[in-house]
């Protein structure tokens, strides 16, 4: 069954709570389900684009999945640069927001990590959602 994507902006401009460790197995089944069906063009999907007002997310990192719980971010490296992104809550607009090139990042599953290019934007992009800022400035 395909989740239906979000689209509604007042709903997705909202900050998302933190996850509570007895709902991480349901929520991050919600969004696996969400993505499957999208594998091939989604590279993630954020909880609040599938209706769940919590800070987690899913990237398809081609072989596998990869989950965020309550993902902070810890440094930025580098200077800005210009990226290229879509969304599935914003289907029809493409933007080039400004986006660190390298990140360092922690959360509750993977712990501490430096991300760079394409995956740093990534999760740029859906910390942003969770934080409530569109892409489309709404």
């Amino acid at each position: 069954m395909k989740r239906r994507i979000v689209k509604d902006l007042a709903f997705l401009s909202q900050v998302c709570t933190k996850v509570e460790s007895k709902d991480r197995t349901q929520i991050s089944t919600k969004l696996l389900m969400a993505m499957r069906p999208r594998i091939g063009w989604a590279l993630a999907i954020a909880a609040n684009q599938i209706g769940v007002q919590k800070r987690a997310f899913i990237v398809n990192e081609g072989k596998c999945f990869k989950y965020y719980i309550n993902p902070e971010l810890i440094e930025t490296i580098g200077d800005p640069v210009e990226h290229e992104e879509g969304c599935l809550s914003l289907p029809e607009e493409h933007h080039t927001p400004m986006r660190y090139p390298e990140i360092r990042v922690t959360d509750e599953i993977n712990g501490e990590q430096t991300l760079t290019g394409l995956m740093a934007a990534v999760w740029q992009h859906e910390v942003d959602y969770l934080n409530g800022i569109l892409i489309n400035g709404g």
